[in-house]
């Protein structure tokens, strides 16, 4: 669908009016991006804000040796193997549920472990399947009371939220089909061993951020898709958003009803606009507790919900709690639109942000970049690339 050039805002602050924001349209199949590896430890990295073009001192690119891939060998010869070997070569121990484990269960084990998404594994049908949040959250509207809800079986409501299909590969599999799936289909794929029909058969998960992460540290061998590109030619015009006094439950539930993973979250000014403030994902409900579903998601504004969450996350690295031990909304990550592309790729790395916003010079939001939105660029201009040599 054409998406509609965003207004420019030319007034004084004081009497500035927002672009136009489109929200939860169901026409509009587009994608925002869950990020990085779910189903392992914490993230610890900074969360900041940053409005400058061009990268601070911690992004300095030293460019040495010769480029390692082309991209020929990438879309063709490259396997899922050479991928983990390059950008993962710890494997960390996978935390796995059981597909007869209860919602409680579910809920608790992500909790306990602060994450947001685990494998699932049956015994019954000697395979995997993949849960998160916002699956459990998807299935928790349609449920009439907390015990159908906690005591229901987790193999029913894998993917119950539509957004990402369970994608088995192998070792031996293209990265070029590897690349194309997380691009266009989903955010995390499972690699297994189709030999084995055992426990053991799960490899490995390799999700957006890691492509990410691979195109960043081999960065030298792709400055062709990069160079002289800005945060403008890359990003989603149409940035999905909610107001901050919206009540939780509501704004997760347009979330997944139509199928997005994160919006924007909003704050009217005095003028009227929406200013950019914060940001509501899959990674805000990290280590979200049971009594957050039939309590604080029910009653709680999305600004509270946040604040909650962030207050039982306790204090991260470079996200302060206040004198008054008052928990601050987690900031958003955003620059202007001439910043360039390859600052927003190492921003999302350094910082484990899955999108970037990108504001005018009232901080009001006019486009977003998703590791979707990166991976699918990316992808067109390996495949133009072959083309053309």
């Amino acid at each position: 669908m054409k998406r509609k050039e965003p207004e420019v805002c030319e007034e004084p602050l004081e009497k500035s009016k927002d672009p136009p924001i489109k929200k939860f349209r169901p026409e509009d199949d587009s994608r925002e991006d869950r990020g990085f590896n779910l189903f392992v430890g914490k993230s610890t990295a900074p969360r900041t804000i940053d409005i400058r073009g061009k990268p601070p001192r911690e992004f300095t690119i030293e460019r040495v040796g010769e480029p390692k891939y082309t991209a020929d060998h990438v879309l063709y010869k490259m396997t899922v193997r050479d991928l983990l070997n390059d950008a993962l070569p710890t494997h960390p121990q996978l935390i796995i549920l059981d597909a007869k484990d209860t919602v409680g269960t579910a809920l608790k084990v992500l909790s306990e472990n602060d994450i947001v998404s685990a494998p699932v594994w049956s015994e019954e049908f000697k395979g995997y399947n993949i849960i998160d949040v916002l699956d459990l959250a998807t299935n928790f509207f349609e449920q009439k009371s907390q015990k159908d809800f906690f005591d229901g079986e987790i193999l029913p409501i894998c993917n119950q939220s539509s957004v990402d299909p369970l994608q088995p590969f192998e070792y031996t599999s293209l990265f070029g089909s590897l690349l194309s799936t997380l691009a266009y289909n989903t955010h995390h794929v499972i690699v297994v061993d189709n030999s084995l029909n055992t426990k053991d058969k799960l490899l490995s998960i390799v999700t957006q951020f890691d492509l990410i992460r691979f195109f960043v540290k081999n960065f030298v061998s792709f400055e062709f898709i990069f160079k002289d590109q800005t945060a403008n030619d890359f990003m989603n015009t149409d940035p999905v958003t909610v107001d901050e006094d919206e009540l939780t439950i509501i704004a997760l539930k347009s979330i997944t009803e139509y199928r997005y993973s994160g919006a924007g979250v909003t704050r009217k000014t005095e003028s009227g606009a929406n200013k950019l403030v914060g940001n509501l994902s899959i990674s805000d409900m990290r280590g979200i507790k049971q009594e957050c579903f039939y309590g604080t998601m029910n009653n709680m504004s999305v600004r509270e919900f946040l604040d909650t969450m962030a207050k039982d996350r306790k204090v991260e690295k470079g996200r302060e709690i206040g004198q008054d031990h008052t928990p601050k909304l987690p900031p958003p990550v955003f620059c202007f639109k001439d910043a360039t592309i390859e600052w927003v790729m190492r921003k999302m790395v350094t910082e484990h942000v899955h999108r970037v916003y990108i504001v005018n010079q009232f901080d009001h939001p006019i486009g977003l970049i998703s590791m979707t939105d990166l991976l699918i660029k990316i992808h067109e201009k390996l495949v133009q690339r072959v083309a053309d040599h």
